[in-house]
C-alpha cells in the first residue's frame, strides 16, 4: 500500500470516529444530566437526613 493510499485510510478511519462522536454526543449529554439529577437528590437527601452542607458534599464527592 503506498504511503498515499495508507494516509487516506487514516483520513477516512479519523473520518469514522469523528462521526461516531458526533452521534453518540446526544447520549452522553442525558447521561450527564441524570448523573447531575441523581448526584443533587444524594445532597439533598443527605441534608433531609441532618447532615451540614459541607457534610453533604464531601459524601457526594466520594460517591463518582
Amino acid at each position: 500500500m503506498s504511503s498515499s493510499e495508507e494516509a487516506l485510510k487514516k483520513q477516512r478511519e479519523l473520518a469514522a470516529t469523528v462521526e461516531a462522536m458526533e452521534n453518540a454526543t446526544p447520549l452522553l449529554v442525558r447521561a450527564a444530566e441524570s448523573q447531575a439529577a441523581v448526584k443533587r437528590a444524594m445532597f439533598l437527601a443527605l441534608i433531609r437526613e441532618g447532615f451540614t452542607e459541607q457534610q453533604s458534599i464531601e459524601l457526594c464527592k466520594g460517591d463518582r
